[in-house]
């Protein structure tokens, strides 16, 4: 029903004092607004299972009501909403209404009881004010609701309220209880056919559908939280709903039924107490900071029907040692195990797809890690500050990874990647964690290792690099004070700036056939390196590439004539003296220093490309192997002999 701003808007308000009863259809959720407002002859109402809210001002000055039947579905009752109805002897109020504001009942004169169900948590200013005939109030709650100190104003023959022998305190509004009849069990409306009721201990939710979502502190319970320690949820219930058990700092345990499909954002936050939690296979949803800061749980079984995990979901449990995910579960929220401290393992199903930032961040207390060829998301910080992760592998699924994703992990020394775009981004990733970095394995399939992609890994000894990469980037491996030796594959065609530059504790580096060019800086000042082999195929050694490398005493080149060099190739390189080259080299020198002819060629050489050997068997580009230009000497050494003597013989005769 649409709310009114005044009594002549209403669509009846002309012929309003002829209206004596009126019957609101089921399906009506609100009365609204001064909808019947100063009906004066109104002296009879129906109103359905239905409605939920009595608007504002509904039924005020309707003077001829003498009785209403409030149903147990209504939560809400408005303010001033049957204020000045003078003939109204008594109203009950049913355990569903949670709200009773300002002046609800206001100079309700005729007023004698009122019975206050248990789900009431506020009574409003003045919302019994000058009820001057009111003489008997009845509570049915444990627990006092807030109340306005002057709800019951002006009702001079009040003198007590009668309440349940087990009411927690001895005054209900300032006045003093009688503490008479049965012990009072809480027991209310938590959703349109969702009930609730307390036994002192265990909270019991029964019904068909889904539970309201609430606000902090709205939930029928509120007054009495701190006293519930077990939760069971009979089967029917669809949804828990938003917050109904957040902060229930005593809660033990919880049954949840197969018929639970959603658990609200917030349902279960902070029950610090709680323990355990089973999840049936029916819910497919946990919502955000569903279990947040439930810091006693160590133990959660997750079900088969589990699609997501919401953002914070089990955020800071820090009592839960193990989880694990089922192959239901596409994507793994933001912060969603965040501060799980004592976490030892979590098994990452192959369906997910998506870990979110934060997910495991400071889950200090997990060693192992699998992460599945189905990931293709990391997110930011997703593992940061994990200082008991010791080693990991990166699927080539990966496409996406995010800054310090694994940065902060102390303790990590081994990692493997599989794709070019995870150790590209490498150094980002893994920032304030990859100084502790011992071993790194690049996965078959990487074809380039990127730019600065290991550099000021400080701790790297040993890295495998396969034949499927074909460059290695600027800076590469820059700093990595503690490599004492790498292997270069042949597929490597190109190495760039810097590449493995200050590698300090680098010995000896062959470098493999298919590179032609060394760019500057390469080997700069890796003070260790003794031992160099250059293949013919390098055609170019740029500026400073050894400069620094003051242990360096060996140098092989495998070409035959010198190639171009920039300048300051070998500064500072004082103990390298020569450099052995094969016996048919083209010169005295290379980059400078003086060579030993002393490697024979493995390979002959054609003629037209002096610097590029060929096979024996195979043609040169003349057109002739090397057994074609030896037969074809032969011959002609046979020629000249044969002419030789048949001169001879010419000569005899004359």
């Amino acid at each position: 029903m649409r709310d009114y701003s005044n009594a002549s808007s209403v669509p009846w308000n002309d012929y309003k004092e002829y209206i004596e009863d009126v019957v609101i259809g089921d399906g009506v959720e609100s009365i609204g607004n001064r909808a019947f407002l100063q009906c004066s002859n109104l002296n009879f109402v129906i109103i359905p299972n239905s409605v939920q809210t009595i608007g504002t001002s509904a039924f005020y000055g309707c003077s001829g009501l003498t009785s209403v039947t409030i149903p147990n579905s209504v939560q809400t009752i408005g303010e001033s909403a049957f204020q000045s109805c003078s003939s109204l002897t008594s109203v009950t109020i049913p355990n569903s209404v949670q709200t009773i504001r300002t002046s609800a009942f206001r100079s309700c004169s005729s007023l004698t009881s009122v019975t206050i169900g248990n789900g009431v948590q506020l009574i409003g200013d003045n919302a019994f004010y000058y009820c001057s005939s009111l003489t008997s109030v009845t509570y049915t709650g444990i627990f006092e609701p807030t109340i306005s100190n002057s709800a019951f104003s002006g009702c001079n023959e009040l003198t007590s309220v009668d309440v349940p022998t087990n009411y927690n305190g001895e005054t209900f509004c300032g006045m003093p209880v009688n503490k008479i009849g049965e012990p009072g069990i809480p027991t209310g409306n938590c959703g349109e056919n969702v009930t609730y009721t307390f036994d002192g201990e265990t909270l019991t939710i029964a019904g068909s559908g889904a539970m309201f979502d609430y606000t902090s502190n709205s939930v029928p319970w509120n007054d009495y939280k701190d006293s519930i320690k077990s939760v069971v949820i009979e089967d029917g219930v669809t949804s828990i709903g938003e917050r109904v058990f957040d902060g229930c700092s005593n809660l033990t345990s919880v049954s949840i039924p197969d018929s639970v499909q959603t658990i609200g954002h917030g349902a279960f936050y902070h029950c610090s107490s709680l323990a355990s939690v089973t999840i049936p296979d029916s819910v497919q949803t946990i919502g955000n900071y569903a279990f947040e800061y439930c810091s006693s749980l160590a133990s959660i079984t997750i079900g088969n029907g589990v699609t997501s995990i919401g953002t914070s979901a089990f955020a800071y449990c820090s009592s839960l040692t193990s989880v694990s995910i089922p192959d239901s579960v596409t994507s793994i929220g933001d912060s969603a195990f965040i501060g799980c401290s004592s976490l030892t393992s979590v098994s990452i199903p192959d369906s997910v797809q998506t870990i979110g930032t934060s997910a495991f961040h400071g889950c200090s207390g997990l060693t192992s890690l699998s992460i599945p060829d189905s990931v293709q998301t990391i997110g930011r910080q997703a593992f940061d500050d994990c200082s008991g992760l010791t080693s990991l592998s990166i699927p080539d699924s990966v496409t996406s990874i995010g800054d310090n994703a694994f940065g902060g992990c102390s303790s990590l020394t081994s990692v493997e990647l599989n794709n070019d775009y995870v150790l590209s981004n490498f150094s980002r990733a893994f920032s304030n964690s990859k100084n502790n970095i011992t071993s790194v394995t690049i996965g078959n399939g990487v074809q380039s290792i990127g730019n600065n992609a290991f550099g000021g890994c400080s701790s790297l000894t040993s890295v495998t690099i396969p034949d499927s990469v074909q460059s290695i980037g600027n800076n590469a491996f820059d700093s990595c004070s503690s490599l004492a030796s790498v292997t270069i594959p042949s597929s490597v065609q190109s190495i760039g700036y810097y590449a493995f530059k200050s590698c300090s504790s680098l010995a000896s580096v062959t470098i493999p056939d298919g590179v032609t060019s060394i760019e500057d800086y390469v080997f700069y000042e890796c003070s260790s390196l003794a031992s160099v082999t250059i293949p013919g195929s390098v055609r170019s050694i740029e500026e400073s590439v050894f400069s620094g490398c003051i242990n360096l005493t060996s140098l092989t080149y495998n070409g035959i004539s010198e190639p171009h060099f920039g300048s300051y190739v070998f500064r500072n390189c004082n103990k390298l003296t020569s450099v052995d080259v094969p016996t048919n080299y083209e010169g005295d020198t290379f980059c400078g220093k003086p060579v030993n002819k002393i490697i024979n060629p493995d390979k002959p050489v054609d003629p037209e490309n002096p610097d590029k050997p060929v096979d024996p068997g195979k043609p040169s580009k003349s057109g002739k192997s090397k057994a074609g230009v030896i037969a074809g000497s032969v011959v002609a050494a046979v020629v000249v002999v044969v002419a030789a003597i048949v001169v001879t013989i010419v000569m005899y005769v004359k």
